[in-house]
């Protein structure tokens, strides 16, 4: 099975559709104080993969319908991937992020 992503570079206001993808890669070049996920289908397994550009420092903050997410990695180049799975509306964190 072939899971649908979508590329994003980081702006202001996010917004991560779970009716066009499963997997949302972001490229960190900036801060993000404001994300928002829609579309939520319950079971179904979410990844969110930050790629932290050559600067890092760079902070996400989850929307409030990420439950138990963990910090995205700030390191210069770092990448870290979180996993959530879909549960009436919400996404509940999976595992620790990488």
């Amino acid at each position: 099975m072939k899971r649908q992503y979508m590329l994003y570079s980081s702006a202001a206001p996010m917004v991560f559709d779970g009716t066009v993808a499963v997997c949302f890669i972001v490229q960190m070049h900036n801060n993000v104080s404001s994300a928002k996920v829609k579309n939520i289908a319950p079971g179904v397994t979410y990844t969110f993969i930050f790629h932290q550009d050559a600067h890092g420092g760079h902070a996400f903050l989850w929307p409030s319908t990420c439950r138990n997410p963990t910090d995205v990695g700030r390191a210069p180049g770092q990448t870290s991937v979180h996993n959530f799975i879909g549960n009436g509306g919400y996404l509940d964190a999976t595992m620790p992020g990488t």
